[in-house]
């Protein structure tokens, strides 16, 4: 099914299939559409998992559940695009943790992280609370981690929780110090074994039937790894490569260029140095904005504005947590970012429609017409600690505001009362 659907089809079918019992209406609030202007006093209008109308004088269906938002901020649900949420619960427990196979092999391109992915995670529940409506859940380690899924965080009792996850969504690829100690210690080794396995990937596109008959030399790389990387090599699939020092962001630019890879940068902690030379190549950033001080060698130049100075040189921002268990802090990474020079807008988009962008996932990340109906109405400014997510509406459902967090908060709320 994957191989023949691309992303925006298996979307489609998605959609297409749910069962939704209303319409939904949010009528009044400022609808910030991230695509276009904000509209002040505006009404939303979903229906069948998609919105079907935005502005200032719209119709409203009959029978449609009307909710009014007024004196709300409206906006596209919250997209955190560097998690392992689904994939792990208790870091220290082995057994909930399928984020990072244990194996030798620094090649995992066949690994994809949807095989795994529990959309029961109690980490679902807590993310949604705080506005964040997907993400991208990825597996870590090696050279090559593997394949991440676009994961909508729909609620325990919606019909679509086991068809939440939409993918492959991206490869991911570790090099600068990780990549270097998962082939021996040798940034210049990581990057030999990393333009061999595309080798190979090619030499088995064009030479198959070779391959399946043993007529062939023997490959390091294997067959499902070599398929699996077959649709990044083609641009069909992002790959989202992990690195941090200027010098190694300009040795990931040229690689991309030589293999015709559609790339973003993740972490990028010294991205600010090279930033002329990232505009140039069109490549995005993914940034952590508390990420300003070093957390190792090749992080040494980390800097708080590193998000706004991007920005400044005209390069695509998106902005992660890169958190599991935190991934509900993402507004406040936003307004982080906001107070390092970010403009707002820019930090709004940084984690709605730029990610939405990057992974290729068209009907996401702003509220227009014919997009997924993934919304969130706040009580306030987004980036303000006293405001919070009073509505939040995935695929054209309301979801619960209930997590894990808040049930053991009231239990003990009330024994203290006793």
């Amino acid at each position: 099914m994957q191989a023949i659907l691309t992303r925006g089809a298996l979307l489609s079918l998605l959609v297409a299939g749910s069962a939704h019992a209303e319409p939904i209406a949010l009528v009044g609030g400022d609808v910030y559409t991230v695509s276009g202007a904000m509209l002040p006093g505006a009404t939303v209008v979903m229906d069948k998992g998609k919105i079907t109308a935005v502005g200032l004088d719209v119709a409203i269906p009959s029978g449609a559940r009307v909710i009014d938002v007024r004196g709300k901020r409206v906006t596209p649900g919250l997209v955190d695009v560097d998690t392992q949420i689904g994939l792990l619960e208790v870091e220290l427990e082995a057994s909930t943790v399928d984020a990072f196979p244990r194996t030798p092999d620094p090649i995992r391109a066949a690994v994809y992280a949807g095989d795994a992915i529990d959309p029961l995670s109690t980490l679902v529940g807590v993310a949604r609370r705080h506005g964040v409506t997907s993400v991208v859940s990825h597996p870590g380690g090696g050279l090559v981690a593997g394949r991440g899924a676009w994961l909508d965080l729909v609620g325990p009792r919606s019909p679509e929780l086991y068809s939440a996850v939409v993918g492959p969504a991206s490869l991911h690829i570790q090099l600068g110090e990780g990549g270097a100690e998962a082939v021996g210690g040798s940034r210049a080794l990581a990057m030999s074994r990393l333009r061999e396995a595309f080798d190979e990937a090619r030499t088995y596109r064009a030479k198959k039937g070779l391959y399946e008959r043993g007529d062939m030399y023997d490959m390091k790389t294997s067959r499902l790894d070599l398929e699996a990387l077959d649709p990044a090599l083609r641009g069909r699939l992002p790959v989202i490569v992990e690195v941090n020092r200027a010098s190694d962001i300009l040795a990931v630019l040229k690689l991309a260029k030589e293999e015709g890879l559609d790339i973003a940068i993740l972490g990028g902690a010294d991205a600010w140095l090279v930033a002329d030379a990232l505009a140039r190549a069109k490549v995005p950033v993914i940034v952590n904005p508390l990420a300003d001080l070093p957390s190792s060698f090749e992080s040494r130049y980390a800097r708080a504005d590193n998000a706004a100075l991007l920005a400044q040189a005209g390069v695509q921002v998106a902005i992660s947590t890169r958190s599991s268990h935190n991934a509900s802090g993402l507004r406040f990474h936003l307004a982080n970012a906001v107070r390092a020079g970010l403009p707002p807008e820019l930090a709004l988009r940084a984690a709605t429609l730029v990610p939405a962008e990057i992974f290729g996932m068209k009907g996401y990340g702003a509220l227009e017409r014919g997009k997924v109906a993934n919304v969130v109405v706040w009580t306030g400014d987004p980036f303000e600690p006293s405001s919070y997510a009073e509505t939040i509406i995935i695929r054209g459902e309301v979801q619960p505001t209930e997590s894990r967090q808040t049930a053991l908060a009231r239990k003990y709320i009330q024994r203290v009362l006793k």
